[in-house]
C-alpha cells in the first residue's frame, strides 16, 4: 500500500474495522458484503487496497476489478479482470466466460447486449466460477467505481452476493453517490438489505482526523492559518493530500517550534490548480496526450489516442511513457487510465469549453469512421453537437437501441439527449419520444412513460405513431394492473385510420389477451384467430406467438388440454425459430408453465420455468416464471421452495399482474401453517394487484379461495361459502372451470352443512364433466372427492385419495384421506376412519400444514385415538429429524461438491431456492457455512446417504 493510501485511511478506523470483521467472517467460513460509498478522493480505493492486502496476509484469494466511464461496451470487464487473477479454477471456466463474451460481441450490432440467453449464461458462469473457487477457501472480490459498471457486471455482483451466502466469499464494492441509475440503485438497495451486508458512507473527515493527516504530511502540528487553508479541501483526504503536497513543493509551509504554518505572502491555490500542478513537468507532446485522454474519458488504448491525433502508435510511445512515469496516467491491463478521476476531471475542466466541444466532435467522428461502439460514439458526438446535428442524433438513437434491452435507464438518457438535439419542428422528435416510452417504463418510471405517451398522442397525427404509442400505453397500464385502460388503449389504436397491417396485427395480438383477461372469451379468441389468419409477411413472429399463447391460455382454463398443448407447441416453435428474439421476449413458456400446472406435470413445469428464466434472466418475465413455479411447488407440497419463488415475484413493486398469484400462494401456505397474520397481510396486499382485472385473471380464483379459507378460520363459514360460490359461478359462466377446480372440494364441503345440496351436486357434476375432458389424476381425484362428499360415500372418497396417489399433489391427497376418514367415522367404522386420518396426518406433517395437523389430531382424539401411543410424531424444529426430503437431497448434492446452480439444475429449482434450503439446513443443524455442513454430513452417512452407508457396513 502506498503512502498516499495509508494517509487516505486516516480517520477511517470504523470502516477499517468493518472490513476486518468481514475477513473474520470469511475465515470462519461465512460470507459477507460491504458497500463503500463516497465522493472521489474520500478513501474508497484505499480501503479496497487494505482489504486485499489483509486478505492476502490471511492466505485468502483476492480478486479485484474496477469499472470505468464509457466502458459499457465491454460487458463484465471489471469481473473478467478480477477473475483472471483467481487460482484454483479450470482454464475452462474463464474460457467459457470469454467465449460467451466473444460470441456476443461479434458483428456490428454486438448481439450480447440484446441476447437474454447469452447475458444469463455469461453472468451465471461468473457466479459459478466464484462459487467453485470459494468452496476451496475464502475469496475476496473487490470492485471499484461501480457507478460506472455495465449492467451485466451489476447483475453478476448482485447474483454473487445473494446466491453465494453459503461459501466464504467476501464482496466489497465501492461507488460514488452519483451518477446512480435506477437499476444500480435497486441493486445496491437489494444487496444492502441482505443480513450479511454492511453499507457504509465515507463522510468528510473531522477536524481531528484532518489535523492528523496534515501532521503526517508535514511532520508538525498544523497552525491556525494552515488549517484555515486546508479547510478548503472540505475534509476530502485526496484533496488535503494534494493541497499539502503543492504547498510543500512551493516552499509555502514553514515549521517553527513543532508547528506548521503558511508563509504570509503565499496565495491559496484553487483545487483545480493544485491538482493540475502534477502536469507542469510534462512536455508539450505529453500535455497533448493527457488533454485528449481526458476527452476520451475512461480506460482507453494507445490506438484510440493514435486515431484521434492522427499519429502512429510508435510516435506516441515517448509522450505516453512520460505520462505514465510521472504518475498522471496508469496502466490497466492492455489499456490506460488516469491515476485518479479527480486528476482527469481537473485536466478536462482545464480545456476551454469551446475547445472541449470541438474535441468531442473530433473524437466522435474518428470513432464513428473506425466503426466504434455506438454508445461511445454517441457520447462524444452529443457532447460536441449543436441542435440539428443529424449524425449525433442518429448515433444516440442507435446506441439507445443497443443498450435498451438490458440498460433502460441509459437508453432513456441517450434518447432524451437525442430529443434535445432535434429541432422542435422536426417530426423526428415525436418518433424519438415514442421510442423513449418503452425504456422509461422498463426502468420503473411508468408514470413518466404514460405521461410522455399521452403528450405525443395529443400532438401527432401520424397513424403509425399513434398505433405504436397506444400499444406502449397498453403495456404500461398492464404492468400497473389497469387492464380495462390497457384494453381501451389497444382498441383505440386499432381503430385509428391508416394504421399499417403489421401494426394492426401487433395490436390485435395484445387485444386477444386483454379481452380474454377481461372476461370477453369470444372476443379474445376472435382477435387471436384474426392474427393467425394472416400471412407470415404481415404477422411477424411476435404477434403470432402472442396470439398462440393467448389461445393456449384460453384452452387451458377451459380444460381443453390437448388443444392447449398444440397451441403451446406452435407458440414455442415460432419463438425458437425467431432469430430477432421478438417472440421470445413475451415469454411463451409462461403459458406452457400454466398449462403444465393444470395438466398436473409439476416436474415438467420446473423444467419449463428453468428454461424460461435462462432466456429472460433479469427481465420482468422472470417474475412471472417465478409466480408459476411458486404455484406448482405449492400444489406439490414443497412449500418452503414455493415461498422462495413467490418472494422473487413480490420483490419487484413494478410488476403487479403476477403479484396476485404470488400473494395467493403465500396466503394459502400461511393459513395452513397457522400463520394467520402473515396470511392476512398477503391477502390485503393482493387486493391492490387486482384493480380492474376480469374473472380470468390468473391467480384471482386462488386468491378468492384463500380469502374464503381466511373467513372460515375467522369463524365465518357463511362468508367463506359466499366467496367460493361467487367465484365458481363466475368461472363457470365464462366456461373456464379449470382455473378454479382446486377450490371445488372446499365449496362442496361448505355448501352441504349450509343446506345448499343442489349447489354441491351441481359443482360435483361440473367437476365430473371437466375430469372427463382433462383426465388428469388431480382433476379426476378432485371430481371423485366432490362426488364422494355429496353422496357421503367413504369408498368414493378413498378412491379419490388413491387416484391422487399418482398426482404430484400430496397436500390434496391428504385432504381426500381426511374426508374419507371422517366419512368412515360418521358411518361407524371408527378403526378404518382413524387409519385414513392417520394417513392424512402423515402427509400434512410432511408438508408442514400445522393447522391441518391440529384439526386431524382433534378428530383422532374424538375417535379415542391417543397420539401418545399411535401415529407419527410431528417433525422437530432442529436436528436431523427436522429436515425435509428436499433439504436432505440438497445436503446430499452439496456433499458431492455441486454448486447451487448445479444443484438447482439437478432438482429443477432456482439457485435462490437452493439457498433457501441451505439457510434452513444451517439453522436446523447449527452450521454456519457449507464446509461445516459437509463435515457434519460426513458423520451422518446413514441419513444423508443410507445406500452408501449400507454398502460400507
Amino acid at each position: 500500500m502506498s503512502s498516499a493510501d495509508v494517509h487516505a485511511l486516516v480517520g477511517r478506523d470504523p470502516q477499517v474495522a468493518t472490513l476486518r470483521k468481514l475477513l473474520d467472517r470469511m475465515e470462519a467460513g461465512a460470507s459477507g458484503v460491504v458497500i463503500i460509498e463516497g465522493e472521489g478522493g474520500s478513501g474508497k480505493t484505499a480501503l479496497l487496497s487494505l482489504a486485499r492486502i489483509e486478505a492476502s496476509a490471511r492466505h485468502f484469494q483476492a480478486a479485484s476489478g474496477a469499472a470505468a466511464e464509457l466502458d459499457s461496451d465491454r460487458p463484465l470487464s471489471p469481473l473478467v479482470e478480477a477473475l483472471a487473477r483467481l487460482a484454483g479454477s479450470d482454464d475452462a471456466d474463464r474460457a467459457l466466460i470469454n467465449g460467451l463474451l466473444a460470441k456476443g460481441m461479434t458483428g456490428a450490432d454486438r448481439s450480447l447486449l440484446g441476447s437474454r440467453e447469452l447475458r444469463f449464461r455469461a453472468t451465471d458462469a461468473v457466479v459459478g466460477l466464484l462459487e467453485r473457487v470459494a468452496q476451496d477457501g475464502p475469496v475476496l472480490l473487490t470492485v471499484d467505481d461501480v457507478q460506472w459498471a455495465d449492467p451485466l457486471t451489476v447483475m453478476a455482483i448482485r447474483q454473487a452476493a445473494r446466491q453465494l451466502g453459503h461459501v466464504p466469499l467476501g464482496v466489497v464494492v465501492a461507488l460514488r453517490p452519483l451518477p446512480r441509475s435506477v437499476e444500480l440503485g435497486r441493486v445496491i438497495a437489494d444487496i444492502g438489505g441482505l443480513p450479511q451486508a454492511v453499507h457504509m458512507s465515507l463522510e468528510p473527515l473531522g477536524q481531528a482526523a484532518v489535523r492528523e493527516l496534515v501532521h503526517r504530511r508535514v511532520g508538525a502540528d498544523p497552525g491556525r492559518d494552515l488549517m484555515h487553508l486546508i479547510d478548503r479541501a472540505g475534509g476530502n483526504p485526496f484533496y488535503i493530500d494534494e493541497l499539502v503536497a503543492a504547498l510543500r513543493e512551493g516552499d509555502a509551509i514553514r515549521v517553527e517550534d513543532g508547528r506548521a504554518s503558511v508563509a504570509r505572502d503565499s496565495t491559496p491555490p484553487s483545487f483545480r490548480a493544485t491538482v493540475l500542478r502534477q502536469l507542469d513537468p510534462l512536455s508539450r507532446e505529453a500535455h497533448e496526450v493527457v488533454r485528449i485522454a481526458a476527452i476520451l474519458g475512461g480506460p482507453f488504448g494507445v490506438s484510440d489516442l493514435a486515431l484521434v491525433l492522427g499519429r502512429t502508435p510508435s510516435a506516441l510511445a515517448a509522450p505516453v511513457t512520460e505520462a505514465i512515469a510521472t504518475g498522471v496516467i496508469g496502466e490497466m491491463g492492455d489499456r490506460l487510465r488516469f491515476r485518479h478521476d479527480v486528476v482527469r476531471e481537473a485536466a478536462y475542466e482545464a480545456v476551454p469549453r469551446s475547445l472541449r466541444k470541438a474535441l468531442h466532435l473530433q473524437v466522435g467522428r474518428c470513432l464513428a469512421a473506425a466503426g466504434g461502439a455506438p454508445t461511445e460514439v454517441a457520447f462524444h458526438l452529443s457532447a460536441g453537437a449543436t441542435t440539428g446535428d443529424g449524425q449525433a442524433i442518429d448515433w444516440l438513437v442507435r446506441a439507445a437501441r443497443q443498450v435498451g434491452p438490458f440498460a433502460p435507464t441509459t437508453a432513456s438518457d441517450l434518447l432524451r439527449r437525442a430529443i434535445e438535439l432535434t429541432e422542435r419542428t422536426d417530426p423526428l422528435r415525436d418518433v424519438i419520444a415514442t421510442e423513449l416510452v418503452m425504456p422509461l417504463g422498463r426502468s420503473g418510471r411508468l408514470g413518466e412513460a404514460i405521461r410522455l405517451a399521452g403528450e405525443v398522442l395529443a400532438r401527432t397525427s401520424d397513424p403509425e405513431l399513434i398505433g405504436q404509442l397506444q400499444c406502449l400505453l397498453a403495456k404500461g397500464f398492464q404492468v400497473q394492473g389497469r387492464l380495462a385502460e390497457s384494453l381501451n388503449a389497444l382498441e383505440t389504436g386499432l381503430a385509428q385510420p391508416g394504421v399499417s397491417q403489421s401494426m394492426r396485427m401487433v395490436l390485435l395480438a395484445d387485444i386477444a389477451g386483454r379481452r380474454f383477461t377481461s372476461g370477453d372469451i369470444d372476443g379474445g379468441r376472435a382477435a387471436a384467430e384474426a392474427v393467425l389468419g394472416q400471412t407470415d409477411a404481415v404477422a411477424s413472429p411476435g404477434p403470432m406467438c402472442t396470439a398462440l399463447s393467448a389461445l393456449a391460455l384460453m384452452a387451458t382454463m377451459a380444460g381443453r388440454l390437448e388443444e392447449a398443448a398444440e397451441y403451446v407447441r406452435r407458440a414455442l416453435d415460432v419463438a425458437d425459430r425467431d432469430v430477432s428474439g421478438e417472440a421470445q421476449a413475451w415469454g411463451p413458456r409462461i403459458f406452457l408453465a400454466y398449462y403444465l400446472v393444470v395438466a398436473d406435470r409439476v416436474d415438467d413445469l420446473q423444467r419449463a420455468v428453468a428454461r424460461g428464466r435462462e432466456l429472460d434472466e433479469g427481465g420482468t418475465m422472470a417474475r412471472v416464471y417465478a409466480a408459476h413455479s411458486a404455484l406448482g411447488l405449492f400444489l406439490a407440497g414443497r412449500w418452503d421452495e414455493a415461498l422462495a419463488e413467490a418472494d422473487i415475484t413480490l420483490a419487484d413493486e413494478v410488476w403487479r399482474p403476477m403479484s396476485v398469484l404470488a400473494f395467493a400462494v403465500v396466503a394459502h401456505i400461511a393459513l395452513h401453517r397457522g400463520e394467520h397474520p402473515r396470511a392476512r397481510r398477503a391477502l390485503e396486499a393482493a387486493e391492490k394487484g387486482l384493480d380492474s382485472g376480469g374473472p380470468t385473471r390468473i391467480g384471482r380464483a386462488r386468491l378468492m379461495w384463500a380469502k374464503a379459507k381466511m373467513a372460515e378460520t375467522d369463524g365465518d363459514p357463511a362468508k367463506a361459502l359466499a366467496i367460493l360460490e361467487a367465484t365458481w359461478a363466475n368461472l363457470d359462466s365464462f366456461g373456464i372451470p379449470a382455473e378454479g377446480y382446486d377450490l371445488a372440494p372446499d365449496l362442496v364441503r361448505l355448501a352441504l352443512p349450509a343446506g345448499k345440496v343442489s349447489l354441491a351436486a351441481d359443482v360435483a357434476s361440473g367437476m365430473e364433466e371437466l375430469a372427463a375432458r382433462c383426465a388428469t389424476p388431480s382433476m379426476k381425484g378432485a371430481a371423485e372427492r366432490c362426488r364422494g362428499l355429496v353422496d357421503d360415500d367413504a369408498s368414493m372418497l378413498a378412491g379419490a385419495a388413491e387416484t391422487l396417489r399418482s398426482s404430484s399433489r400430496a397436500w390434496e391427497r391428504a385432504g381426500a384421506l381426511e374426508d374419507a376418514g371422517m366419512a368412515q367415522a360418521r358411518g361407524g367404522s371408527h378403526r378404518d376412519g382413524a387409519a385414513f386420518l392417520e394417513a392424512a396426518l402423515d402427509l400434512y406433517e410432511r408438508v408442514g400444514a400445522r393447522s391441518d395437523e391440529a384439526r386431524v389430531n382433534a378428530a383422532l382424539r374424538a375417535l379415542g385415538v391417543r397420539r401418545g401411543r399411535r401415529g407419527r410424531r410431528a417433525r422437530p424444529t432442529h436436528g436431523w429429524g427436522s429436515l425435509t426430503p428436499s433439504e436432505l437431497e440438497v445436503i446430499r448434492l452439496t456433499t458431492e461438491g455441486l454448486t447451487s446452480r448445479a444443484i438447482g439444475e439437478r432438482l429443477f429449482i432456482s439457485p435462490r431456492t437452493v439457498q433457501t434450503h441451505l439457510a434452513h439446513v444451517f439453522s436446523k443443524l447449527g452450521c454456519s457455512n457449507r464446509m461445516e455442513l459437509v463435515a457434519v454430513a460426513s458423520r451422518h452417512r446413514e441419513i444423508v446417504r443410507p445406500e452408501a452407508a449400507e454398502i460400507a457396513d
